[in-house]
């Protein structure tokens, strides 16, 4: 293989080198795992919501089975007194038959309360459990998918190892003079700035290639350009 024909893998190597840097800041992965770590952020603070509420909510049933047992117990006071055979008046008989029937009322609406608090403790308790299991079940995917995003760019670093390498390789195989134009060169034609015939096309710029130019190809150590675009042609 000629010196140039070293430059020409050299700048095909530099080109997928660039292209697998660029690809590395943008892999689909990144985006993807922003998203799942966001809403596996959310889902972790709804279940810690779902938890809150169902704490306040067994705190509220508590006050309410307290109070309802307060409510009882002075039902049957009541009753006591008014059955009791204490001499009591017909008119505080009828104030304890009253406030007997207030605290049944009373006790009932409280039971009734309860029972509301209850079936929402049951709805709460669902609620804890499916937003766990939610929440769970985005975090597995958001370790699933950083392990395979870790390993898609390892497979890119390694591949970039590997094109490093071969680089440092060919340098050593082509002359400082002919890197230097190579390297002054580059910027002008975004990276290639060498070309090869494809059917009798430059590669670069994919105009035509004189049969002329591609006689003095076969030339060792010829210098030839592509006549539209500037290009060095290599054989």
């Amino acid at each position: 293989m000629s010196e140039l024909q070293n430059l020409y893998k050299l700048q095909q190597i530099e080109l997928e080198l660039e292209s697998l840097q660029k690809s590395i800041k943008e892999l689909p992965v990144f985006a993807e795992f922003k998203k799942l770590q966001a809403e596996t952020a959310d889902a972790k603070e709804a279940w810690a919501w779902a938890r809150t509420k169902l704490d306040e909510q067994a705190k509220r049933i508590k006050r309410l089975e307290l109070d309802l047992l307060q409510t009882e117990a002075e039902q049957r006071q009541a009753q006591a007194q008014l059955f009791s055979d204490s001499g009591q008046t017909s008119k505080e008989l009828e104030q304890l038959g009253r406030r007997s029937h207030a605290l049944d009322c009373e006790r009932r609406e409280k039971e009734d309360m309860l029972l509301m608090a209850m079936e929402g403790q049951e709805n709460l308790t669902q609620t804890v459990q499916q937003a766990e299991e939610h929440y769970r079940a985005l975090r597995a995917k958001l370790r699933q998918l950083q392990k395979a995003g870790n390993a898609e760019i390892q497979s890119i670093k390694n591949r970039v190892n590997d094109l490093e390498l071969q680089r440092e390789q060919l340098q050593k195989q082509i002359s400082e003079a002919l890197l230097g134009e190579y390297r002054r060169q580059r910027p002008r034609y975004k990276g290639n700035p060498l070309a090869h015939l494809e059917n009798d096309c430059c590669s670069g710029c994919r105009v035509i290639v004189f049969t002329g130019l591609k006689s003095r190809l076969k030339q060792p150590d010829s210098k030839v350009y592509c006549e539209n675009c500037g290009r060095r042609l290599v054989p």
